[in-house]
């Protein structure tokens, strides 16, 4: 991603030890910047909690919202709500892991003790684009009546 970078970034350097709060939109344009044809419109808000405490951070992950996908059988728009609530811990190279880590079973990110951001871009379009089911129809009966018909006649 290129324009939409800084505004899902979180600027590591000087952050203080403690508790932070952030919250970020994600709205059609952010899946627009990377290519995205599944999702073709998208009302989310992503919350975030950072706690950092020495050399490493644990991101609570919280997205909330719908998006509009193309239903698998009649093509029409279709709403899907998006609930993605996870825990990701990030660490820097050469510093000692958590021992909780390994048994909590959190997403790990290793940055390099050099970067001064951390761009959440990526992390939100995986998250939300893992929430959505495989098969994406409309409940029965809700489907668009004149494709429904044209299927209809096509299968005879």
């Amino acid at each position: 991603m290129d324009t939409g970078e800084q505004l899902y970034s979180i600027d590591l350097k000087g952050l203080q030890a403690g508790v932070h709060r952030m919250e970020f939109p994600i709205e059609t344009s952010f899946f627009k910047e990377f290519g995205e044809n599944q999702i073709i419109g998208a009302d989310l808000k992503a919350d975030v909690t950072l706690e950092k405490t020495g050399l490493w951070l644990r991101l609570g992950l919280k997205i909330a919202g719908e998006v509009v996908v193309e239903c698998d059988r009649c093509l029409g728009d279709l709403k899907m709500p998006v609930a993605v609530d996870e825990v990701i811990s990030v660490t820097f190279s050469g510093a000692a892991r958590d021992p909780e880590e390994d048994q909590m079973g959190d997403d790990v990110i290793e940055l390099d003790r050099s970067e001064t951001t951390l761009d959440m871009s990526q992390i939100f379009y995986d998250y939300v684009c893992l929430s959505l089911p495989i098969q994406k129809v409309h409940p029965d009966g809700a489907c668009d009546p004149i494709m429904m018909e044209k299927m209809k006649d096509i299968l005879r």
